[in-house]
């Protein structure tokens, strides 16, 4: 899918991408653009979510998937007026790459809620052999009531503003953040492995 200028995607079922799953136009620099997610987006040979606009928010709620196999799940378009939401209720996951990658000068918030019902314990951002959540620019918030975590680096801070507010747990036996510059943790829950 290829969403451009205002616009939405709703997904109940399955959106499979070889390159990107989704991709937002980054040619229109000012766009909103809404996606939710009660079933799986995944990225086969490349990312999952590709991100842009000054007004994007992802909702990936309980039963939502977002998963790529040898790329970054979610990523952004590297554009210096971007300004990203993700609320996470489900489970955003990485085998090769970073569950989520943001390396543009904008802004972005990411919340990261903890669900429980029958079925699922989510609120999950993961990765396998790199980082649950990489920042190497820009001003990010973090707010985590779920869990973080990565066999290789939790959170990767390495430039920009950065704020981490934990309430639950970030976790990896490697290291839970690996913090560079600007950058302010306030843990009311568990951080290490």
């Amino acid at each position: 899918l290829f969403p451009s200028h205002d616009s939405g995607v709703v997904n109940y079922g399955s959106i499979f991408g070889d390159n990107h799953a989704i991709e937002i136009d980054s040619s229109y620099l000012h766009t909103t653009t809404t996606i939710v997610n009660y079933g799986e987006i995944i990225g086969v040979s490349g990312v999952a979510l590709k991100l842009s606009g000054s007004g994007t928010e992802v909702n990936n709620l309980s039963t939502g998937l977002i998963h790529s196999l040898n790329a970054n799940a979610i990523e952004d378009a590297y554009q210096p007026s971007s300004s990203i939401t993700i609320n996470n209720y489900g489970a955003i996951e990485a085998a090769t790459g970073n569950a989520i990658n943001f390396s543009g000068s904008g802004q972005s918030v990411i919340n990261n809620y903890a669900t429980t019902d029958s079925y699922f314990t989510t609120g999950k951002i993961v990765a396998n052999t790199a980082s649950a959540i990489s920042l190497s620019n820009g001003t990010n918030v973090i707010n985590n009531y779920g869990i973080i975590g990565s066999n290789s680096t939790a959170i990767e801070i390495i430039n920009g503003i950065n704020t981490v507010n934990n309430y639950d747990l970030i976790t990896s036996p490697s290291v839970a953040i690996s913090l560079g510059m600007d950058a302010v943790i306030n843990n009311y829950g568990r951080i290490g492995d």
